[in-house]
């Protein structure tokens, strides 16, 4: 109703799709693929790029070693080793290799105390 409204011409998505260029060349896809995979994909590109741009390669792990303590689902993506990883970006925090040691061990501990608790049945969130 509102294109009609407002003149708005809609596009019939079985129709092939018209890519600006030429009439001449057939097209091998219909306007709804170009706009479900072709376009999807380069909004995609232009996102990660722009990601790439604003976060170094320290930064990027050290989000990817973060996502890990997401708590939902049960802690569904913990990853120690991510952790460890993780400690490792901040030396001056664990200095010692005793200090890395008991790190490996405590979040365990701690997810699979938080598992147990029926308080924490429904957690969502940090």
């Amino acid at each position: 109703m509102f294109c009609a409204k407002n003149e708005v011409k809609v596009v019939d998505l079985e129709d092939e799709y018209f890519n600006g260029y030429s009439h001449c060349k057939g097209s091998q896809v219909n306007n709804l693929h170009h706009y479900q995979v072709d376009l999807f994909k380069e909004v995609i590109d232009m996102q990660l790029q722009e990601l790439n741009n604003r976060f170094n390669e320290v930064n990027t792990n050290l989000l990817l070693c973060i996502a890990c303590l997401w708590p939902s689902e049960s802690f569904k993506a913990f990853d120690s080793k991510k952790i460890m990883k993780m400690a490792t970006l901040y030396p001056e925090e664990f200095p010692t290799e005793y200090d890395l040691r008991v790190l490996e061990v405590d979040p365990g501990n701690y997810i699979q105390y938080v598992c147990e608790d029926e308080r924490f049945t429904d957690l969502k969130s940090i």
